[in-house]
C-alpha cells in the first residue's frame, strides 16, 4: 500500500466519497451474487433449466467484477500522492470598464445676511476663490452708526470722569461735616443733606458706567454687522454660477451665487448585475 496526501481537503472529501460509493457498489453486486446462486439453487431444485437465469444476470456480474478492479486500482496505484492537506482559496478577478462623469462634491450657495448694494465682485465664474471677500457690499450707512457710538461712548466718558470728581468731592464734603456733627458744630440736618448728596452721586456715576457698557455692547454689534458687507465663500473653491453683479440691491438670505468643491471629486457609476457577477 502507498500512504494517501490530498492536496486540499476537497480532494479528500471527493475520494473517501467515492470509496465510499464504491464499497456501496460492491455491497450490492455482493447481494447480487448471493441472489444469483439462490436463484440458480432454487432452479435446480425445482428440476427447470438455469442457462437462462444465468445469462439474464450476466451483466451485472461484469459491473462487480470492473468495480472490483478499479477499487484495487485505486489503492495499488502509486500516483495517488499529492503535495498536502491544506486548503487553498484563490482570489477570483474581473476586468470590467465602466464609464461617468465626474462632479464635485459639495456645492454651497452664497448668501446675504443684510441688506445693501453690492460695490464689488472680486470672483468670476470659473475662477478660484483667494484671501478676497466673494462680494463686498457697501458699508456707508454702518459706518454712520458706529461713529455715532464712538462720540456717544466719549461723551459718557467725559460725564463720568466729571461724576467721579462730584463724587469724590462730595465724600470730602460728607466727612467734614460728620466731623463738625460729631464735635456738635454742625446740625444733624447738615450732615443728612451731604450725606444724600454723596448717595445720588454714586447712583449717577453706575447708572452712566451702566450706559456706557451699553453702547459698547452696540458698538460691537455694529462692527459685527459691518463684517458682514463682506461676504466671503470657502477658500479654494470654484465659482460655478453668479447670480448677482455689482450696483444690484441685495437683502437677506438672498442666494447671491453657487461655488463647489472640485478638490474631491465623486463619479456616480450605473453597475448591472450581469458586471458583478
Amino acid at each position: 500500500m502507498f500512504p494517501l496526501s490530498f492536496a486540499s481537503a476537497t480532494e479528500q472529501c471527493l475520494y473517501f466519497t467515492g470509496i465510499s460509493q464504491i464499497f456501496i457498489g460492491v455491497q450490492k453486486q455482493s447481494k447480487a451474487v448471493f441472489c444469483l446462486l439462490r436463484g440458480m439453487t432454487s432452479y435446480i431444485h425445482t428440476g427447470e433449466n438455469p442457462g437462462q437465469f444465468i445469462l439474464h444476470n450476466l451483466q451485472r456480474s461484469i459491473i462487480m467484477r470492473n468495480i472490483l478492479l478499479f477499487m484495487i486500482f485505486l489503492f495499488l496505484c502509486p500516483c495517488l500522492s499529492f503535495a498536502g492537506d491544506k486548503l487553498i482559496v484563490q482570489k477570483a478577478k474581473k476586468d470590467i470598464t465602466l464609464t461617468g462623469y465626474t462632479r464635485s462634491k459639495t456645492t454651497v450657495t452664497v448668501s446675504s445676511e443684510i441688506s445693501g448694494k453690492v460695490l464689488r465682485v472680486n470672483y468670476d465664474v470659473g475662477r478660484t476663490i483667494g484671501k478676497k471677500p466673494f462680494f463686498e457690499i457697501d458699508p456707508t450707512f454702518i459706518n454712520f452708526q458706529i461713529k455715532s457710538a464712538r462720540q456717544s461712548i466719549k461723551q459718557l466718558e467725559i460725564s463720568q470722569q466729571r461724576m467721579n470728581s462730584r463724587v469724590s468731592y462730595l465724600r470730602k464734603e460728607f466727612n467734614r461735616i460728620d466731623k463738625l456733627h460729631k464735635g456738635d458744630r454742625a446740625t444733624e440736618v447738615k450732615r443728612d443733606a451731604a450725606q444724600e448728596d454723596l448717595k445720588q452721586a454714586k447712583l449717577e456715576a453706575q447708572s452712566l458706567k451702566s450706559e456706557r457698557a451699553v453702547l459698547e455692547t452696540t458698538l460691537k454689534e455694529l462692527q459685527e454687522r459691518k463684517s458682514r458687507h463682506n461676504i466671503y465663500a470657502p477658500r479654494g473653491w470654484i465659482v460655478v454660477k453668479k447670480i448677482v453683479e455689482a450696483s444690484e440691491i441685495v437683502s437677506p438670505n438672498m442666494p447671491l451665487a453657487q461655488v463647489s468643491d472640485y478638490r474631491n471629486l465623486i463619479v456616480p457609476l450605473s453597475v448591472s448585475g450581469e458586471e458583478l457577477a
